[in-house]
């Protein structure tokens, strides 16, 4: 009998400690209902001819291990409805989408094609695509039941931006050329586009958004920061770079020019992805979308002499791992220009050796633990991926002390059960929660490099302020250092 209680008891202990390495920067407390839903309720197209119409089918609750098969039915209005045959043509698989094992969302093409049909180029014509009932799920999303079905509009001449009718996607667009295929990512910004010559802008504040991608309210909350400063924005230039995930894709009609990211890849430089659905010709980096966007600003803006990259949450832990890593650094300060980086309540940084905080002490050795991967990039620099593999781990350890960086942390940033805190076992042997995190770790760095990292990276605590990008923007600490510095 006391064998099997200890038998029990490792297993338990195993359960907890086995935690899995993905990102839950945005996880979801949702109770014992499952939804399943559309993401779009309307989709409201040109009549083009070509056109196919794709959008996003999710659910709720715990990931599925095995292939999930989801009906619906085609139903058209009483007045003014689209004409299979004369305005589009159905996919050979309509009526049924697959959501694969592991996933929680499929990309789902409802349309194959429009056509042109010129008897109908002076109305709207619609078609629905209805969500059938499915055993052990609700039809519709947990806020306010819509998503049971999707509208799709053919217009004529319709603006492209009526499947954004809430500007989520940004209206310029960042490009880049990689064998001789030409790509895009979208930003927000203060000025017409970054490819015209400025020399009035002396100042770039780029605001890294987080894991909801929402790029516009950073760069809205960043914004307002600097008119609090009174900063003559005829020679700032504030900009918030959008990387887009999968859904993004479909759920917005964007063209196979956007590039997108797994959800936790865009944050720590992985690859952009290249999926059956949303095929792309080539695979590029998040960190060299910035390298570009930091280039073409040095190209454009000849006036230069700042650059401050501020990222909150996510945007915090990409802007921690950038900062280590990308060759821009040197490039920009033989320029003359200075580059400083802003971390502002990330769910975990990058430790440079596998050293760890000894629990109830001051002191960085080697843990005994079962976390087997917890010094793997992103939490260390084992098994890197390709565009740190290129620089190499001793050049990322040599270089990174000689970079600006302010840590910035909420003082009210301390719930160790934050839904959106990353609490696997990688993450909490950097402490229990993000502002323990923020404070292990800049005494790491100082234990790693000795105390001439103060020279060049500091650390603060945010008063009054939690988890919260425009508290961190816009507190007195967030401005000094975005602005002033």
């Amino acid at each position: 009998m006391k064998f099997l209680k200890y038998l029990f008891l490792g297993l338990l202990s195993f359960s907890f400690l086995n935690c899995s390495d993905n990102e839950k920067d945005d996880a979801e407390n949702i109770g014992e209902t499952r939804y399943l839903f559309f993401e779009n309720e309307i989709l409201t197209i040109e009549r083009k001819e070509g056109i196919s119409v794709k959008t996003t089918i999710r659910y709720t609750g715990k990931v599925l291990d095995t292939d999930l098969s989801v009906n619906y039915k085609i139903t058209y209005p009483n007045q003014n409805a689209a004409i299979e045959g004369d305005d589009f043509e159905l996919p050979a698989n309509s009526g049924v989408i697959n959501i694969p094992a592991g996933q929680s969302s499929v990309s789902v093409e409802l349309i194959a094609s429009v056509f042109t049909n010129t008897e109908a180029r002076d109305s709207n014509r619609s078609i629905y695509f209805d969500l059938e009932p499915i055993n052990g799920f609700t039809l519709g999303k947990p806020d306010d039941n819509s998503g049971v079905n999707t509208q799709v509009i053919i217009g004529l001449d319709i603006d492209p931006i009526s499947s954004d009718p809430n500007d989520e996607i940004g209206d310029k667009k960042l490009s880049i050329t990689k064998n001789g295929n030409a790509f895009k990512i979208p930003y927000y910004a203060n000025v017409t586009s970054i490819d015209e010559p400025n020399t009035k802008i002396t100042r770039v504040v780029i605001a890294q958004h987080g894991q909801d991608r929402n790029a516009d309210i950073y760069y809205d909350r960043m914004l307002a920061a600097a008119q609090m400063e009174s900063t003559q924005l005829d020679t700032l230039l504030i900009i918030a770079p959008q990387f887009l995930i999968e859904n993004d894709i479909a759920s917005y009609n964007l063209d196979n020019e956007h590039l997108y990211w797994s959800e936790g890849g865009w944050k720590i430089g992985f690859l952009s992805r290249n999926e059956e659905q949303n095929p792309r010709l080539e695979r590029i980096s998040s960190f060299t979308m910035m390298d570009s966007l930091i280039a073409r600003l040095t190209r454009n803006y000849t006036n230069l002499k700042t650059i401050v990259l501020s990222g909150h949450s996510a945007g915090g832990q990409y802007t921690n791992r950038y900062a280590a890593t990308t060759p821009m650094y040197d490039q920009l300060e033989s320029q003359g220009i200075r580059i400083h980086f802003i971390v502002n309540n990330p769910s975990s940084y990058l430790y440079l050796d596998d050293k760890r905080r000894v629990s109830g002490t001051s002191t960085y050795e080697v843990p005994t633990t079962s976390c087997t991967q917890y010094n793997e990039y992103k939490y260390g620099l084992e098994d890197l991926p390709s565009y740190l593999r290129e620089i190499g781990v001793s050049k990322i350890t040599e270089q990174f002390s000689k970079r600006t960086v302010t840590y910035l942390v909420g003082a009210r940033d301390n719930n160790p059960n934050s839904s959106s805190l990353d609490t696997s076992c990688e993450a909490m042997l950097q402490g229990n929660h993000r502002l323990e995190r923020g404070i292990f770790y800049y005494d790491y760095l100082k234990d790693f490099y000795g105390t001439v990292i103060e020279n060049t990276q500091t650390m603060e605590t945010v008063p009054d302020v939690g988890h919260n990008s425009e508290g961190m923007f816009q507190s007195e600490l967030g401005r000094l250092y975005a602005f002033r510095k």
